[in-house]
């Protein structure tokens, strides 16, 4: 059985277990209270689920080919997972009679992660950097990679921001409760400081993560482009943790408007963006 098989069998029976899951918590809010409980939240968590299913039989029934949704939706899981993580642990250690109540939320966040990277992870090795040729008029035929638009970049970046504003948004209340638990005396004013780091902090390991383990970022596979280095391959994590840091310089994300369309991180890395393709 191929990879892609594997995966196709593993996420559908993770559906099935979160359409049943969600299918559970739908009755017993309409069994008990009516409306009451029934939340944006939970609207959202179907919404995204139902486009996860989507993605899955898209990518089955192109054959493995088509894998754009299924990968939106597998990287949305991947770092939501990532961030609401580590306020479950701290839940689950910090005791007390309700710590017990966060063991199962804490399993099946990890088996998402598991299964978020594992599919990631084959799915990527199907995408290469497209490359495009050009003839001289000796006839004689040079590849090369062509950067792609200030539009393209801009795109790239709005949905990534689009993301992780709404991943913090969403776990934001389980982070600010942890901080609070861990720090006592720690005032409302150091609590949004600490959270507000922590937002830096998390986009590098975000970027770092999405562009060296799959090259690629949730922009990046909306608009179907991936990230390479010099010589047209895939960026080391050195190289890339270099470009990850650059995104913290103040309007980095604005420095694509301006000159050839590669941002500060692009030029101090030495590296850049072009479009990907599929290939068997």
């Amino acid at each position: 059985m191929k990879r892609e098989e594997q995966i196709s069998l593993l996420l559908a029976a993770w559906f099935a277990y979160s359409l049943y899951r969600w299918s559970i918590t739908l009755s017993t809010i309409f069994s008990g209270s009516g409306l009451l409980g029934f939340s944006f939240q939970m609207i959202f968590y179907c919404l995204t689920l139902l486009i996860g299913v989507g993605g899955l039989l898209q990518f089955y029934f192109s054959r493995f080919k088509k894998s754009q949704l299924l990968r939106l939706y597998l990287i949305y899981v991947l770092v939501s997972s990532l961030l609401g993580y580590i306020p479950s642990v701290a839940r689950l250690f910090m005791g007390g009679d309700e710590s017990s109540l966060f063991f199962i939320p804490l399993m099946i966040e990890t088996a998402e992660l598991v299964i978020s990277f594992f599919a990631l992870s084959v799915l990527a090795t199907h995408r290469t950097p497209r490359v495009q040729q050009s003839t001289q008029e000796d006839g004689f035929v040079t590849l090369h990679y062509v950067p792609v638009s200030k539009g393209t970049r801009f795109l790239n970046r709005l949905f990534d921001a689009l993301l992780f504003i709404l991943i913090i948004y969403h776990s934001y209340q389980w982070w600010a409760y942890t901080f609070e638990s861990f720090f006592d005396n720690t005032g409302y004013e150091v609590v949004q400081f600490m959270i507000v780091l922590l937002e830096y902090f998390l986009m590098v390991v975000y970027y770092l993560i999405m562009e060296y383990f799959f090259h690629t970022s949730f922009g990046k596979v909306f608009t179907q482009t991936t990230v390479i280095n010099a010589q047209g391959g895939y960026p080391s994590f050195t190289t890339t943790l270099v470009r990850s840091l650059c995104r913290l310089i103040p309007f980095d994300s604005l420095s694509f408007l301006f000159g050839n369309g590669s941002g500060w991180h692009d030029r101090l890395s030495n590296t850049g963006v072009v479009e990907d393709k599929y290939v068997d």
